[in-house]
């Protein structure tokens, strides 16, 4: 009832524009600061899934069961980022939206980092004079065709990756 008489009284005499304003504002704030976070997590997940491209180490092991006692590589260092970051172990506490660690997760995660090599690596064919397409299998018996394209930019000779390709037909 206070409340009520309060607001009672003080209508009319403070504009809505203001606080609808500042409330406005402190909800772009909030999503801004949650957005920041966000970016800072997924960074370091993406930083995981390079590390272990770049040595070779496999995201998943044989024994995916929560019980195991030699857990998946990218988990691991998941686990060990969670105990030297504060925020990032904060961020998989509090957060109910994004805290997936799972293959699918993995798969999706790689096919954005492919999307964004491919859009890369097409651009720089766009710039430069000559290209290869080398396709190759890894034995006589594979379905599986490795696509890598080799261009020439700038002068220098490029290797790129494109893919693995499942065979349509095979003899």
């Amino acid at each position: 009832h206070q409340h009520n008489a309060i607001s009672f009284q003080l209508l009319g005499t403070c504009s809505i524009s203001e606080f609808s304003n500042s409330a406005y504002k402190e909800s772009i704030r909030v999503h801004n600061d949650l957005v920041k976070k966000n970016r800072v997590v997924m960074s370091k997940i993406i930083d995981v899934l390079k590390l272990c491209g770049t040595w070779n180490l496999p995201l998943r092991n044989y024994d995916e069961s929560s019980n195991t006692s030699n857990k998946d590589f990218f988990l691991e260092l998941l686990e060990y980022n969670k105990n030297v970051d504060p925020l990032f172990q904060s961020y998989f506490e509090d957060v109910n939206v994004f805290k997936d660690t799972s293959k699918s997760m993995q798969n999706q995660l790689l096919d954005c980092i492919l999307q964004v090599c491919r859009e890369s690596i097409a651009a720089e064919i766009r710039e430069s004079s000559f290209v290869t397409c080398i396709v190759d299998t890894t034995d006589l018996t594979s379905s599986q065709i490795v696509m890598v394209l080799r261009y020439e930019l700038k002068g220098k000779i490029h290797e790129r990756f494109w893919g693995v390709f499942n065979a349509e037909n095979t003899i």
